[in-house]
This record gives structure tokens, sequence and C-alpha cells, in this order.
């Protein structure tokens, strides 16, 4: 009695599937683990119950397709007299949906169009208010700038303009000063004139 080599390997391996599944039904799960490793090895018996089961559901979907297309010529006979006096309505209908269906398909479009030009037209004014916006800040930047400017050239016109008059201010004082200053002098010389003319006439009528 010869073992097969690849028994032992088939065998641990199927145990140690049984012990980590650890299946209620050891049998129902032998079964599918096997037919698993059969398809996994290219097993022909099952692969042959596949293909059946396909040729079957190909011949129940051919079945079906050949009894509605009977059904559908059985209908298309039965109203063939009825068709023939409402072709020309049938036709009108159908012109009419068709004019319908442009009529639809060109107020889509030219809803569409409207609403693309509307979306490009958006964007470009939106462009237009970012370079508005800049020109408006670079403007007003400017704006800033030279009242800035402005008023610090007046504060600097102010200030000379208050050194000035307090400079002239002290050259008044300095004026007023040196004329009083004139005044008392002259006043003075002008006492101590007449004090020496009236001595001397004083002198004068003495000698005489």
């Amino acid at each position: 009695m010869v073992v097969p080599p690849e028994l032992p390997l088939i065998l641990k391996e199927f145990s140690r599937d049984v012990i980590m599944a650890n299946p209620q039904n050891i049998i129902q799960f032998s079964k599918q683990y096997f037919e698993k490793k059969w398809i996994e090895m290219g097993g022909g018996e099952i692969k042959e119950k596949k293909d059946k089961k396909d040729k079957k559901e190909k011949k129940d979907k051919k079945e079906k397709k050949e009894k509605k297309d009977k059904k559908k010529k059985r209908s298309s006979s039965s109203s063939s007299s009825s068709s023939s006096s409402s072709s020309s309505s049938s036709d009108d209908d159908k012109k009419k949906k068709d004019k319908k269906d442009k009529k639809e398909k060109k107020e889509k479009k030219d809803k569409k169009d409207k609403k693309e030009k509307k979306e490009k037209k958006e964007g470009a004014g939106e462009e237009e208010s970012g370079d508005e916006k800049k020109e408006k800040k670079e403007k007003k930047d400017k704006k800033e700038k030279k009242d800035k400017d402005d008023k610090k050239e007046k504060k600097d016109k102010d200030d000379k303009k208050e050194k000035k008059d307090k400079d002239d201010k002290k050259d008044d004082k300095k004026d007023d000063k040196k004329e009083k200053k004139d005044k008392d002098e002259k006043k003075e010389k002008k006492e101590k004139k007449e004090k020496k003319d009236k001595k001397s006439d004083d002198e004068g009528a003495a000698h005489e």
C-alpha cells in the first residue's frame, strides 16, 4: 500500500483550517473546502457543472426571448388593421413629437449658451473689479501719502513762522531797550548841559 507524497501536506493544511474555522458541521465544511481546493487546482468535474449551469441559463434566456418575440408578433399582427387606419395620425404625432423635441433641444442649447456668456461676463467683471480695486487702493495710498506730506510741510512752515515771530519779538525788545537807553543818555546829556549852562550864567552874573 503506497501513501501519496502530497497526502500528509493536504491533511496538515485541512486540519489547520478546521481548527481555525471550528465549524459546527465538519462534513459540510470538508465538502466546501475540498471543492474549493479542486477548483484552485483546475479540477474538471466541478468546472463542467458550472459550464452546464451556464448553458442552462443561456437556454432559458433564449426561450424567454423567443416567447417574447412570438407574443410581440401576435400583438403586431392583431393590431395591423387598426395601425393601417391610424398610420397617418401616428405619422402626424411623430412629426409633432420630433418638432417638439427639436424645439426643446434648441431652448436647452440657448439656455446653455446664455449661461456660459453670463459666466464669462461675470468672470470678466470680477477681473475688472479686481483691477479697479487695485487702482483704487493705489490712489488711496497716494492720497494718504500726499496728505501726510502736506501736513508735514505745513507743520514745518508753522514751526518756521513761529520761530521767526519769536526772533522778531526778541529783536523788537532789543530795539526798544536800545531806544530807551538812547533816550536816557540824551536826557542825561541835556540835563548836564543845562546844569553847566546855568552854572556858567551864575558865575558871569557874580563877576558883574
